[in-house]
């Protein structure tokens, strides 16, 4: 029997350690951010074939916000911050605790605490 087509939609993506790295975890108001840019074209891409990202981060507060606004200059706008798409909300009546996505990413998914982006790509080039 042939392997279902899986329709993509929405990635939930984790900040640091996944797509940014920082120096300074003392204080994070001086951190220096360092973002893997493999991983940001990939997400635009996905981004550009109609897909969703959300920003799924433990951050909140100045924290978040500043998280928020490097990735904006660094030309990346997440679909949503911590907080469900639209259809979720109207499928299941509120934005729950976890957001939904059909994909997660994350470096704490991984035994080494990498992120393998070209795999991901390839991955999510062949759902398309």
């Amino acid at each position: 029997m042939p392997r279902k087509k899986y329709k993509l939609n929405l990635i939930a993506v984790d900040f640091d350690d996944t797509i940014c790295f920082g120096n300074n975890e003392d204080d994070p108001s001086k951190t220096t951010y360092t973002f893997d840019m493999n991983a940001i074209r990939i997400l635009k891409n996905f981004q550009k074939r109609g897909g969703s990202v959300i920003l799924w981060t433990c951050r909140s507060g100045d924290s978040l916000s500043r998280a928020v606004n490097e990735l904006a200059g660094i030309g990346f706008y997440p679909d949503y911050v911590n907080y469900d798409h639209k259809s979720t909300i109207a499928r299941w009546g509120d934005n729950g605790r976890k957001v939904y996505a059909d994909l997660y990413i994350d470096e704490k998914n991984h035994i080494d605490r990498k992120v393998d982006w070209n795999t991901i790509e390839e991955w999510l080039n062949r759902e398309a």
